[in-house]
């Protein structure tokens, strides 16, 4: 009798706690818990009471003292429920210290005091840990079964309001599995739970949870749907931590879809809220979105700003988590400032850290971004070694957000080592996770992909991948994307009159609580009574009133479902738009490359210029086109003919000091000029805008530079009379255009020489085969003549010849006074013969300019 009264006296003491200070609550357990002459199981319930409130003043030291206390004086009286409370409050404080493999031991020693004890309700309780527990240790399997037995416990016992909380962090857990249909299924029997119960608070982290879910699936405008009934709820209540949190996840969705100034807006306005409310627990992540948005608009300086202040808070408080997290943005940050070595040490801090609080998430992380910086700056192979090092932690938790640039960055390291093959699986694995994640990311994947493809002479792979790439980038910020959003925001918004029914809620759970405490605190039983009856009366008329409302917003939920129906029509439309530009887009390459093979074909200018408007013309709107050359030696760019609807124009030549000319200009600066308005925009590149030469000024320009192996070859233009004829995918076929037009252009010279010189050989052949011919018959002539000479004129020779021979016998023999006369006829018949000599010395003698020699050159 005695040991009850004590028993009494010392639960009216802990359940009237609410009406004393937080003084007087620990001094009056302290003397309860000291040497009293209270009963021993009243004075261990009174300590471990004591526990129970140093935990809740965040004082861990004090509350694991005097739990342990509990602990040692319930084993030493053998009192199984003072263990059991004692084991229970040790356990919640390693679990809130994150100290989980030492809550381990507790829970599962309390596991077995349930099962012993047969008591569902406080196995429920346990079960309810553990999966928590393990969901912070990102043991999604594990949570999953711990979660599904807390379900089934509250099931079984009928604990109606307690069904909604488990199969809601049954779905958490099933969503962070990668398991979706589960997780929606686990969500969709909270919120009928929570709605029944008219929770509005627990209604919106569901519709938070499923927010995140779409989101993370790329169903961009049905998670913006579940944010904005979040939202809406939290805004009837008027929770600002709520308002705040629908707030910061609306920014996390429009980031996503590169959506930066709608986002920077949301986290100004999550930042106005938590100033106000001094929130210094949430401050520091709002400041690392604001970062994180500032880096992905390039402006680095204010992102380190944010993280430093965030980095700044979390030190303070002692959080090492977050203090890793921070450092791990900072890190990225100054990579991409290229301050390589505050990265690494960034990294590296941050990699100690997540080590000493065994973390696999930071740990994967940090060890990933410090491969990324190595493969930045080209050091290949310790990249590799940090990012494999990194990537098992990351694939154990599924961080897709570490995966993706630990992927990219292999690709990258692969290819610097010009192994292609791996750097393209990479490439592709990064470009397939990405897509479905981060918008940013997939456009830094398949700009890395495409220059890998491009080394791998893959063309039309890198150039699918390209286009790809510049649809993305030319979406980052896309208008229509943000009237989308804000249309769903605004269908999707509850109206203010909804705080009828969310009244009616918080009474029934003010209800709720007021029987438990009615059970708890018998002596206030009839002023409960009468409180209660008088809501019960209130809420009876409010339910009536409600429920006509109700009918109201099923009539309006109607509206907008078909709303969101017609959005879904419009989407696939939009997704069939995409797929018929992607088909263009391939259509266009397969064009482009059977235009580079006709006109690499072309032997002329004139050839070439009228092969490429006759296909041009099928691609695009071009009614005008025109070629032009540098001409070295004249200075100037020479147009041998503008084409205009199929018709040539006279020749037209540009000098290259008159760069008000767009063609001028162009060549000069070796740079492509667009003008999608050219009276309007022509002026602000040109100044005062020339005369054209002929015809009439047309509204779209584009002129584009022709160059091979750094040669300037001359420019080409394609001109339309409608405005903005011209699009980002025309830019980038006409550039790869340029390239075999420059080919063409180079064959076309190199073949004209080659046919210069041929024509000159062939004359020169022509010459010699003259020459000769004249020659042999020349030579043939005096041969004949010769022979003639020599057969007619041969007496004439023996004549005077017989006269000397003779004269000079005569003068031997005969000694004569005659000598004289012997002698002068002895000098006629030699001058006789050395005239018939001479004669013949002409005959032989080839006539000059025969003889002479020319010179050739071949």
């Amino acid at each position: 009798m005695v040991r009850s009264v004590f028993l009494l006296f010392t639960l009216v003491i802990t359940t009237s706690y609410p009406l004393l200070s937080q003084a007087s609550k620990t001094d009056s357990l302290r003397a309860l818990a000291g040497p009293t002459d209270l009963p021993d199981t009243a004075r261990i319930l009174a300590t471990i009471r004591l526990a129970s409130e140093y935990k809740s003043d965040n004082n861990p030291d004090s509350a694991r003292y005097w739990a342990r206390q509990a602990l040692q004086e319930s084993e030493r009286v053998a009192f199984s429920y003072g263990v059991a409370q004692a084991q229970l409050e040790l356990a919640e404080l390693y679990f809130n210290l994150q100290q989980y493999d030492t809550a381990l031991l507790y829970f599962r020693q309390l596991e077995i005091y349930g099962l012993q004890q047969r008591d569902s309700l406080f196995l429920k309780g346990i079960y309810s840990h553990l999966g928590l527990m393990h969901y912070n240790q990102y043991k999604y399997d594990s949570a999953i079964v711990y979660f599904r037995l807390t379900a089934e416990l509250s099931q079984s016992l009928q604990l109606f309001p307690d069904l909604g909380p488990s199969y809601f962090n049954l779905g958490r857990a099933q969503q962070q599995a990668g398991k979706t249909e589960a997780a929606i299924a686990s969500f969709s029997h909270a919120i009928t739970v929570f709605d029944s119960l008219r929770d509005g608070n627990n209604l919106g982290r569901i519709y938070n949870s499923l927010g995140i879910l779409h989101k993370n699936l790329g169903q961009y405008e049905l998670s913006a749907d579940y944010y904005q009934r979040g939202l809406a709820l939290a805004q009837s209540e008027q929770d600002s931590l709520e308002i705040g949190m629908m707030y910061s996840n609306l920014g996390v969705l429009y980031k996503t879809q590169g959506n930066y100034r709608l986002a920077l807006d949301y986290y100004f306005k999550v930042l106005a809220i938590q100033e106000a409310l001094r929130n210094l627990e949430a401050l520091p992540g709002n400041y690392n979105n604001i970062g994180d948005i500032y880096s992905s608009q390039g402006d680095y300086e204010k992102a380190l700003t944010y993280f430093n202040m965030s980095l700044a808070i979390v030190k303070e408080q002692g959080n090492q988590y977050k203090t890793a997290f921070y450092l791990n943005n900072i890190g990225d940050t100054y990579t991409r400032l290229e301050a390589w070595d505050q990265a690494l040490a960034s990294h590296r801090e941050a990699f100690e850290i997540a080590k000493a609080i065994n973390n696999d998430f930071l740990k994967g992380w940090s060890l990933i971004y410090e491969g990324v910086v190595h493969a930045s700056i080209g050091d290949y192979e310790q990249g590799m070694a940090q990012i494999e090092a990194g990537l098992p932690y990351s694939l154990k938790i599924n961080d897709t957000y570490s995966l993706i640039p630990g992927y990219i960055s292999l690709g990258v390291c692969y290819r610097g080592l010009n192994e292609l093959e791996k750097a393209i699986a990479f490439g592709e694995q990064s470009v397939a996770l990405a897509e479905k994640h981060e918008i940013e990311l997939y456009r830094k994947a398949l700009g890395e992909l495409h220059i890998t493809y491009q080394l791998v002479g893959n063309y039309r792979q890198a150039y699918e991948t390209y286009v790809t790439y510049k649809v993305i980038e030319d979406s980052i910020i896309n208008e229509e994307n943000i009237q989308r959003l804000f249309a769903t925001e605004a269908n999707y918004r509850f109206q203010q009159e909804k705080d009828s029914i969310q009244l009616v809620g918080q009474a029934q759970q003010l209800a709720y609580e007021k029987d438990l405490e009615k059970k708890a605190i018998q002596q206030r039983a009839t002023m409960i009574g009468l409180v209660l009856a008088l809501l019960l009366i209130g809420l009876l008329f409010l339910f009536f009133r409600a429920k006509s409302r109700s009918n109201e917003l099923l009539q309006e939920k109607s509206i907008e479902l078909e709303k969101a129906n017609q959005a879904l029509v419009q989407r696939n439309e939009e997704v069939t738009a995409h797929r018929e530009q992607l088909q263009q887009a391939n259509h266009n390459v397969e064009q482009l490359t059977e235009i580079g093979k006709k006109i690499a074909a072309s032997q002329s200018v004139q050839q070439i210029e009228r092969t490429v408007y006759e296909e041009i013309h099928h691609l695009m709107d071009s009614p005008l086109f025109g070629l032009g050359l540098f001409r070295e030696k004249e200075k100037d760019l020479f147009f041998p003919a503008f084409m205009e609807m199929g018709n040539a124009f006279q020749e037209v030549s540009y000098p290259l000091n008159e760069p008000q000319w767009p063609a001028v200009l162009c060549f000069n600066e070796q740079k492509l000029l667009h003008f999608g308005d050219y009276e309007l925009e022509g002026p602000s590149v040109l100044g005062a805008l020339p005369s054209p030469k002929f015809g009439v000024s047309p509204n779209s320009m584009l002129y584009i530079p022709i160059t091979k192996d750094q040669k300037r070859i001359g420019v080409f233009t394609l001109q339309s009379f409608q405005k903005n004829a011209y699009q980002g995918i025309h830019l980038t076929l006409l550039k790869n255009l340029a390239s075999y037009i420059a080919i063409a252009l180079d064959n076309a010279a190199a073949y004209q020489q080659i046919q210069t010189q041929a024509k000159e050989i062939q004359q020169m052949n022509l010459l010699l085969e003259q020459k000769v011919a004249h020659r042999t018959q020349v030579l043939e002539e005096q041969n004949q003549k010769l022979t003639e000479f020599a057969y007619l004129n041969a007496h004439k020779v023996r004549r005077p010849l017989a006269g000397i021979l003779g004269l000079l016998s005569l003068m031997e023999s005969v000694d004569t006074p005659d000598a004289s006369s012997y002698l002068e006829k002895l000098r006629e018949s030699a001058l006789e013969l050395d005239t018939v000599v001479h004669q013949i010395n002409q005959l032989v003698s080839l006539p000059e300019e025969d003889s002479q020699h020319e010179d050739f050159v071949l």
